[in-house]
């Protein structure tokens, strides 16, 4: 069990993104019929959610299972892994006003 602990000494961050993972990929997507459209939530929303109910800074009691040591940590990689999201968007706008140009 050492073993174990000192390669993964962060165990806790990694058990609840699992559980979260898996909780999300559960309940999959669910889409919502709005007028001619519809709007989908896909299992990262619902993976974002949850993983903002258990932010020792949202809610105290989380505090005891996660530290703000790993939420430092895996700042930058959740920065790094959204931003392709972000970027996407702002893109497509970019090459759309350069067509109408």
């Amino acid at each position: 069990m050492n073993n174990i602990r000192s390669h993964f000494p962060e165990w806790r961050l990694h058990l609840t993104v699992v559980v979260l993972s898996v909780i999300a990929e559960l309940i999959g997507v669910l889409r919502i019929p709005l007028g001619i459209g519809s709007v989908l939530l896909l299992p990262l929303f619902y993976s974002f959610i949850l993983a903002l109910f258990l932010n020792p800074n949202v809610v105290n009691k989380a505090a005891g299972w996660l530290t703000e040591k790993p939420g430092g940590q895996s700042t930058p990689i959740i920065l790094i892994s959204v931003l392709p999201f972000l970027a996407q968007p702002v893109a497509s706008k970019v090459l759309q006003e350069a067509e109408a140009q």
